[in-house]
């Protein structure tokens, strides 16, 4: 049973979710990020035809009480029952639905990453990646199958993974745009097969080889690669890191930049990794960054001159590692980052979480330790 509009209920929505009133057709509490709003939709007709469907923002719960949002929303759809747009009257221009005003309503409902709201904009934004940018300014009921079928076409002589990634936003931008506009009956992009990504295959990374390998580099690239390998993390978190993001007394790092989690992440880390990270920030560095690049610059890539392995080969041989080590499957997907349903942004805690999982990171570096003793002389 859905839930009725009230002031209660209203208050209570989380990003993304509606309730619609039962009392004035058209008016809805719409879940944000900073506060709830309150909005009217229907018909805008002239001549007594159907033009098009608009949507009105009345404002924010707290500014705007419900009794005065369903006052403000029958005085809205009385303008566009006469042919009028209310964003028109307060606004002064047209502000009609789009593709890309779709997928900005849809961001600013979700607590995205930066990341995924970067990428998302940027098939509609970026001129140069040319994906969707053709279709930014185009309402979503003009959408056809043809188009979407036109789309995939010309991506897909470009390659799997770009038409994946495009199609995959453009559903989810029509999606969104069926809820803003209930004129549109159907996502074209659900008669278009979505190519799937396809896993990247890589070889499993021989310890004692690596280990014989990586104490011939310099202090800071083996230190930069055996963090890849105990903890399995992505590149660019690795490569985003600064100098105050490793606690060696508490054996944790930070990574500023996780996929999944938008602020960011902390874990713990073994005695014998914080030792050779505390040997490295010994060194005297002008930067600020764990790992600088030329002048004041990060380092921009983490291969070294003949060096065979990779961060990603790294981190599916950690998921390995884990497995061989006995570490349960949850607790793996907290240490390598992973989204987990309900539990957003709980690998921040250092007190909880992060006490929990030290274990397993020492399990890790145990079992590494065994099998790569040369690793850590």
């Amino acid at each position: 049973m859905a839930a009725k509009l009230t002031e209660t209920s209203a208050s209570a929505l989380s990003p993304g979710k509606i309730i619609r009133d039962d009392r004035v057709a058209g008016l809805m509490a719409i879940g944000r990020k900073g506060a709830t709003t309150w909005a009217v939709q229907s018909d805008i007709r002239r001549n007594g035809t159907f033009f098009r469907t608009c949507r009105y923002t009345i404002g924010r719960q707290g500014e705007v009480s419900l009794k005065q949002a369903r006052v403000k929303a029958v005085e809205a759809k009385a303008l566009m029952h006469g042919g009028v747009d209310p964003n028109n009257e307060h606004a002064k221009s047209v502000k009609e639905l789009t593709l890309l005003g779709g997928v900005k309503d849809h961001i600013a409902e979700r607590d995205l990453a930066d990341r995924t709201e970067q990428e998302y904009l940027r098939h509609f934004e970026d001129k140069q990646l040319n994906t969707l940018v053709g279709y930014a300014n185009v309402h979503p009921s003009a959408m056809t199958r043809a188009d979407v079928r036109k789309v995939n076409a010309r991506l897909m002589k470009r390659g799997e993974a770009l038409a994946s990634g495009a199609l995959r936003v453009l559903r989810l931008t029509m999606t969104h745009a069926m809820r803003l506009d209930e004129t549109i009956k159907e996502n074209p992009v659900r008669f278009v097969v979505v190519p799937a990504t396809k896993k990247r295959e890589v070889e499993p990374a021989d310890l004692s080889e690596f280990a014989e390998r990586v104490v011939e580099l310099p202090l800071m690239h083996r230190a930069l690669w055996t963090t890849a390998l105990l903890t399995g993390a992505r590149r660019t978190s690795l490569l985003e890191m600064r100098r105050e993001d490793v606690e060696c007394d508490s054996f944790v790092i930070r990574l500023r930049h996780v996929k999944t989690m938008k602020d960011g992440a902390t874990l713990p880390i073994g005695q014998r990794l914080a030792q050779l990270l505390h040997e490295h920030l010994q060194e005297p560095s002008a930067s600020d960054w764990l790992w600088p690049g030329r002048g004041d610059n990060r380092l921009r890539d983490m291969r070294y001159r003949g060096w065979p392995y990779g961060s990603h080969q790294l981190r599916h041989n950690w998921t390995t590692l884990a497995t061989e080590t006995g570490i349960p499957f949850m607790e793996q997907r907290m240490l390598m980052t992973h989204a987990l349903p309900g539990m957003g942004q709980v690998y921040t805690d250092p007190n909880a979480l992060v006490e929990h999982l030290r274990k397993f990171c020492e399990a890790i570096e145990d079992s590494v330790a065994s099998k790569a003793p040369r690793l850590f002389e």
